[in-house]
């Protein structure tokens, strides 16, 4: 599992957005004020990872996030963005609290940060210090169910006295089932990383190529309803983020997701807010039998192409901005 609160947890080969055609080139870019809720930094040159990090990531700067971003805004300026602690870096939230106050001193519009707290050790001068810094959120990684709800109840016991503070969680779809009550009850509002982690159909049916006609199949899968549930009543917010991660129909833009967020959109479009994941690291899986030390390529991932599936299937000009600007306006308390 991973969560998110003050707690938890450019590629250079990126696709130019010029390589599409007519008048699909620009009704996907981000409107102005619109918040990039998901990216991260490594730089394992000035700061080491753990040594108790599952992977080592190659090195996704500063200067190269705010080139990532302003490719995707229709006023080609540098989008305003929310930095996740990237697992690597463990409890360590050094990095992230210098690149927040970095830009703030410069003026760049990073807003927000995600941090990771180790609930039963972190000292509450840290988590004040976190919150000075930006933080809104604290946020946890992979860990079996049994342990999910001891872990959230611990981390929102710790962060509830901070005012606008969130845990970010990312876990498998049937946890929102399993663990509908523990949700429902917290004192903490919860954001649901990655979809929820909702899969698309080719995943959930382990297919690289199938029909339309199979994709609402997803919609079907557990903990999908209650997702939709805590969402409605305002006790999760849901990033629509990660698309990758949950399909497999790469050269079909990712369209088994279309099902999955046109649901979404009809029933929480208040709760959503929008996520690039960059710079798209991989998968826990590709990882076996690999060395820890070894350096770990970014995927290289069409953002532009996701954007345009996005902005397809979300609808409305109203819809979009209300996704891409209004929603992660109020949740991270940006003005």
């Amino acid at each position: 599992m991973s969560t998110c609160a003050g707690f938890l947890s450019i590629s250079a080969t990126e696709p130019a957005v010029q390589a599409l055609a007519g008048e699909r080139k620009t009704e996907f870019l981000l409107p102005s004020r619109a918040v990039d809720t998901h990216v991260h930094i490594f730089d394992p040159s000035g700061h080491p990872y753990a040594a108790t990090r599952s992977y080592s990531p190659s090195a996704a700067v500063l200067s190269e996030l705010l080139d990532f971003t302003s490719r995707f805004t229709r006023n080609g300026l540098p989008s305003t963005v929310v930095l996740v602690q990237p697992s690597p870096y463990g409890t360590d939230n050094r990095l992230l609290c210098q690149s927040l106050e970095m830009c703030h001193r410069q003026g760049l519009p990073l807003a927000r940060g995600i941090a990771v707290i180790d609930p039963a050790t972190t000292p509450d001068s840290e988590l004040q210090q976190l919150h000075q810094y930006g933080n809104t959120e604290s946020s946890g990684r992979q860990m079996t169910t049994t342990a999910i709800c001891d872990v959230i109840r611990k981390t929102a016991d710790r962060i509830r006295h901070l005012p606008g503070w969130w845990i970010q969680v990312y876990v498998h779809a049937r946890v929102w089932k399993e663990q509908f009550n523990v949700f429902s009850n917290l004192p903490v509002p919860i954001i649901a990383d990655h979809l929820g982690g909702l899969k698309g159909a080719s995943i959930l049916l382990d297919r690289t190529q199938m029909s339309p006609q199979m994709y609402p199949q997803a919609l079907s899968q557990p903990g999908f309803d209650e997702l939709i549930q805590l969402a409605q009543a305002g006790k999760v917010v849901v990033k629509l983020s990660g698309v990758y991660r949950a399909s497999r129909l790469t050269k079909e833009g990712f369209g088994d997701l279309e099902p999955i967020i046109r649901a979404l959109v009809l029933a929480c479009s208040s709760q959503l807010i929008y996520g690039s994941d960059w710079p798209h690291t991989g998968e826990g899986k590709d990882r076996v039998g690999r060395s820890m030390t070894q350096v770990e390529p970014f995927r290289v991932i069409n953002h532009a192409e996701v954007l345009l599936g996005l902005r397809r299937w979300v609808g409305s000009a109203g819809l979009w901005r209300r996704i891409m600007v209004d929603n992660p306006r109020r949740v991270y308390g940006i003005a």
